[in-house]
Protein backbone atom coordinates (compact mmCIF):
# COMPACT_ATOMS: atom_id res chain seq x y z
CA UNK A 1 0.00 0.00 0.00
CA UNK A 2 1.49 3.54 -0.99
CA UNK A 3 0.95 6.35 1.41
CA UNK A 4 0.93 9.58 0.03
CA UNK A 5 1.80 11.76 2.17
CA UNK A 6 5.02 12.93 0.93
CA UNK A 7 3.61 13.00 -2.47
CA UNK A 8 0.99 15.59 -1.56
CA UNK A 9 3.87 17.99 0.62
CA UNK A 10 5.45 17.68 -2.50
CA UNK A 11 2.85 18.67 -5.46
CA UNK A 12 0.73 20.77 -3.07
CA UNK A 13 -3.08 20.43 -3.38
CA UNK A 14 -3.49 22.20 -6.59
CA UNK A 15 -2.01 19.03 -8.43
CA UNK A 16 -3.58 16.26 -7.11
CA UNK A 17 -4.12 15.40 -10.66
CA UNK A 18 -0.76 13.90 -10.32
CA UNK A 19 -0.90 11.86 -7.36
CA UNK A 20 -2.05 8.23 -9.16
CA UNK A 21 0.36 8.92 -11.27
CA UNK A 22 3.30 9.74 -9.07
CA UNK A 23 2.41 6.93 -6.64
CA UNK A 24 2.08 4.27 -9.91
CA UNK A 25 5.66 5.31 -10.42
CA UNK A 26 7.12 5.15 -7.39
CA UNK A 27 5.16 1.03 -7.01
CA UNK A 28 7.80 0.61 -10.52
CA UNK A 29 10.76 1.51 -9.23
CA UNK A 30 9.97 -0.31 -5.59
CA UNK A 31 9.26 -3.60 -7.89
CA UNK A 32 12.02 -2.96 -10.33
CA UNK A 33 14.53 -2.36 -7.29
CA UNK A 34 13.31 -5.23 -5.22
CA UNK A 35 13.76 -7.47 -8.33
CA UNK A 36 17.31 -6.10 -9.09
CA UNK A 37 18.43 -6.39 -5.10
CA UNK A 38 19.12 -2.91 -4.60
CA UNK A 39 18.18 0.40 -2.82
CA UNK A 40 15.31 2.96 -3.47
CA UNK A 41 16.56 5.90 -4.86
CA UNK A 42 15.61 9.03 -2.67
CA UNK A 43 13.08 11.71 -3.79
CA UNK A 44 14.76 14.96 -4.09
CA UNK A 45 11.87 16.97 -5.56
CA UNK A 46 8.60 16.49 -7.68
CA UNK A 47 7.79 19.56 -9.56
CA UNK A 48 4.78 20.24 -11.68
CA UNK A 49 5.23 23.29 -14.48
CA UNK A 50 3.60 24.28 -17.55
CA UNK A 51 1.37 20.64 -17.44
CA UNK A 52 4.68 17.99 -17.43
CA UNK A 53 5.59 16.44 -14.09
CA UNK A 54 9.53 15.70 -12.74
CA UNK A 55 10.89 13.85 -10.69
CA UNK A 56 13.98 13.64 -9.29
CA UNK A 57 15.58 11.19 -7.62
CA UNK A 58 18.99 10.67 -5.51
CA UNK A 59 21.56 7.78 -5.15
CA UNK A 60 20.93 6.86 -8.74
CA UNK A 61 23.66 6.71 -11.59
CA UNK A 62 23.61 6.42 -14.88
CA UNK A 63 26.70 3.84 -15.33
CA UNK A 64 25.71 -0.08 -16.51
CA UNK A 65 25.83 -2.73 -13.38
CA UNK A 66 28.45 -5.27 -14.13
CA UNK A 67 30.39 -3.77 -16.39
Amino acid sequence: MTTFGSVEMHLGKDSMGWLQVVSDCFEEIMLHCDQEGTSYPSVGRIKQNYGLLRIHLGGVTDEPRGG
